[in-house]
């Protein structure tokens, strides 16, 4: 049995037919495998497929995670198909933080709009009356510890509320002039304080102040960028959920419907988001590429052509909201299928 053989271990159908790696004992040193330290992912990957017998699957079918850190705080992260997951193992390694390799189908990572989807029909399905978290947005970011941590769907809303100032505290008579910003949302949230809103994909409004990722807002229907003067007009929105702009937005054409769903078109078809030309976002990103042809599936996906240029907004259960740089076209799209920037300089 090759070195490389014996990384794979396959696991059991009913473990979603994850393949765990770990190097340990004789396996303990990267030249003994088949491969360059910095081989490419999809390398690897149609090597592990190779010798683990399986050779007849199509590498692009399954995605390579690695899982780090002490057992009560285990960190996993999505690694791009040009990435150098042995380098990475090696470096997690010798720092100490029990690295290990999971393979999984592409089946088993739904978008983040499909997992808020369930999390929403499971709480209408529940009455509203739960005190859990069902849209966690603690993990939307681009920063070095948010990439890839995942934060477990039952964290409370006190918890994931804790740091920003309550009961109405930063609202204040707000003009035009006031305004730092326009926000339009890319991930719905449900409101667990009376002053903070609802968000549903392709809400759109005005940043009056901010505080511990938080957003005071008011709603701007119409995209106009105005502000009435009231501040019971003004709530809380998570900043994780929106992408800022310097310009204000017109909001999507479905979600002032009644008939449609907060983040579904509800007539069979995905729904796509209205372009954003790249320079007029404020909020911070990285550079990325598009690695290969990507088709959406889904509501609020992203067509790709290999070779995109992209700016990369958020990261959220190993899926990337991206910004094509030509055009303004956005949407979610498989981490994994974005490349070309390193992670160490996305940064909140």
């Amino acid at each position: 049995m090759s070195e490389t053989r014996g990384l794979w271990a396959q696991a059991t159908e009913n473990e979603d037919q994850a393949l765990n790696v770990s190097l340990s004992g004789r396996h303990n040193d990267w030249r003994d495998l088949e491969v360059s330290a910095q081989a490419p992912t999809w390398e690897v990957l149609r090597i592990a497929l190779r010798n683990q017998g399986i050779p007849n699957r199509d590498w692009k079918d399954y995605v390579v995670l690695i899982r780090h850190g002490p057992p009560e705080n285990r960190i996993e992260d999505c690694l791009s198909w040009d990435g150098r997951p042995l380098a990475k193992f090696m470096k997690l390694k010798n720092a100490g933080k029990d690295p290990a390799f999971i393979l999984k189908r592409l089946e088993s990572l739904p978008s983040p709009i499909v997992i808020a989807q369930k999390k929403i029909a499971a709480r209408t399905n529940a009455g509203h009356d739960d005190t859990e978290s069902v849209l966690d947005i603690r993990s939307l970011g681009l920063g070095e510890g948010t990439m890839g941590q995942l934060v477990d769907s039952t964290t409370s809303e006190e918890a994931l509320a804790h740091g920003r100032p309550r009961h109405g505290h930063g609202f204040c008579n707000s003009t035009a002039a006031d305004i730092r910003s326009y926000a339009v949302a890319v991930y719905p949230y449900i409101a667990a304080q009376g002053d903070e809103f609802d968000v549903a994909v392709g809400d759109t409004f005005s940043v009056l102040s901010r505080a511990s990722g938080w957003l005071v807002v008011q709603r701007d229907q119409r995209g106009g960028g105005i502000v009435d003067s009231e501040s019971s007009m003004e709530r809380w929105i998570p900043k994780g959920c929106v992408l800022e702009t310097s310009i204000p937005m017109a909001p999507e054409p479905t979600t002032s419907r009644p008939d449609v769903s907060p983040i579904s078109g509800g007539n069979g078809s995905p729904q796509i988001a209205v372009p954003i030309l790249a320079q007029s976002i404020i909020s911070k990103s990285a550079p990325g590429i598009a690695l290969m042809d990507y088709r959406r599936k889904g509501d609020w996906e992203l067509d790709m052509a290999s070779g995109d240029a992209l700016r990369v907004f958020k990261r959220h259960v190993h899926w990337s909201y991206v910004v094509k740089t030509d055009s303004g076209d956005r949407g979610w799209v498989p981490s994994w299928f974005v490349g070309g920037f390193p992670l160490q300089a996305m940064a909140l």
